[in-house]
């Protein structure tokens, strides 16, 4: 296995072992909370009601009557949240909850029971295959004997 690839795979596995390390160790968002987690979002947001309605008003879309798995313990599942206009989740709590707090040009939106789960989104890349890819050298739409030497040429300078 040439030096590249190598590389690439130690790479892939040091991705792989760190993704691993985040989901275990991650710190638990709860311990944010000032009341020890009895009230508080599992997106570390304040467990006041006072601090909720202050950081509601930062919301652009509710999304209400859904089943939302948030992932903690103390707060598994919730049937609401607030999300920023850069797409972050702000607050997590129940329809009712949530609908008290938000300003008229929130838009909200029904999930009718669907499920939302927090995670990963991604292209789907093969990490271990992805990563040799970033070494190995495109042939695609090489139609000539030129076009191809100068790909080679080019994948040899890279290294």
């Amino acid at each position: 296995m040439n030096v590249a690839k190598r590389t690439c795979t130690i790479a892939s596995i040091l991705a792989c072992l760190l993704a691993i390390f985040v989901a275990i160790w991650a710190p638990d968002p709860w311990s944010k909370a000032k009341d020890g987690g009895r009230n508080a979002c599992p997106m570390g947001y304040g467990g006041k009601a006072e601090e909720r309605r202050r950081t509601a008003n930062q919301a652009a879309v509710a999304f209400v009557r859904g089943n939302l798995w948030t992932g903690q313990d103390k707060m598994p599942w919730a049937s609401a949240m607030l999300v920023s206009e850069e797409g972050k989740v702000i607050v997590l709590g129940e329809t009712e909850e949530i609908l008290a707090q938000i300003e008229d040009d929130v838009k909200v939106v029904s999930l009718d029971g669907k499920y939302v789960y927090p995670g990963f989104h991604d292209s789907h890349v093969h990490l271990i295959t992805g990563g040799l890819s970033l070494s190995s050298i495109d042939l695609q739409h090489v139609h000539t004997r030129e076009e191809f030497v100068e790909r080679v040429k080019q994948g040899v300078a890279r290294g």
